[in-house]
């Protein structure tokens, strides 16, 4: 898919909210907003975690209250978990929710990434709870900077090509990464509907006396095989992921 960013319109009818695990105030979701509110017919509402939830899958809030600051018109800081967002969202903040996005993420959500991220497990819930839903992430190649606008300009054309898929008779649940590209990069990458890899990633600790840390550099050598989220983005496209909502059934052989 070429072209440049802007050609085609993304219109989404009624109220759409934004929610993350990196906090209200993460870069990723303010240009994400930005990008999104000239384009929804619809109002955007932000109801999302005061502060970074990163990894925390769809841990949910049970045993405390969960107290919602207003920090704008339609903007909520939420002292909980992505999917507490969620829930709060679509019973109490925003009822009238036609479409639930999470992100955009700080780093890729693909393959193993996708059981532990609290910006898919944000998204996961609304599904579940009976509102599509897509979850979005920019993956980063080593300390190299992001253009936070254009990620947020290549979103938008993803969001394009997934209201073109037939809306089903159930809620959707939808997985965007997006590659990192050179500041500058012109055009749009190729746009391809992959299925999410099933390798393990790669595991190791930085050993300090009795103190293990994740050594998240080894995330560049997870495998990339064919058709798989992960190498369409490592490679440098845009994949498109639809995930199981609940859990997978139960297959022999």
């Amino acid at each position: 898919m070429a072209g440049n960013v802007g050609e085609e319109a993304l219109r989404i009818a009624g109220s759409v909210v934004v929610t993350n695990d990196d906090g209200i105030e993460a870069d990723g979701l303010q240009h994400l907003v930005a990008a999104l509110e000239p384009q929804v017919e619809g109002a955007v509402y932000v109801v999302a975690p005061s502060k970074c939830y990163s990894g925390c899958s769809q841990q949910v809030s049970m045993s405390h209250g969960i107290a919602v600051e207003r920090v704008g018109e339609r903007h909520f800081a939420v002292d909980g978990s992505p999917a507490d967002c969620t829930r709060l969202a679509l019973t109490h903040l925003v009822p009238d929710c036609r479409l639930l996005l999470s992100g955009i993420n700080h780093g890729g959500n693909m393959g193993h990434d996708i059981l532990l991220s609290g910006t898919v497990g944000a998204a996961r819930e609304s599904a579940v709870m009976g509102v599509s839903a897509v979850a979005l992430s920019q993956y980063f190649q080593g300390q190299r900077d992001v253009d936070w606008s254009a990620s947020a300009a290549l979103a938008l054309v993803a969001l394009s090509t997934i209201m073109k898929e037939p809306a089903g008779d159930e809620p959707a649940l939808w997985n965007i990464n997006l590659p990192h590209r050179p500041k500058g990069t012109e055009g749009i990458p190729e746009i391809t509907f992959s299925h999410p890899c099933t390798a393990a990633l790669p595991v190791a600790y930085a050993a300090s006396d009795r103190v293990y840390t994740y050594d998240g550099a080894r995330y560049h050598e997870r495998l990339q095989a064919p058709g798989t989220d992960v190498s369409v983005c490592f490679g440098g496209g845009i994949s498109i992921s639809r995930l199981a909502v609940g859990p997978m059934p139960y297959r022999t052989g």
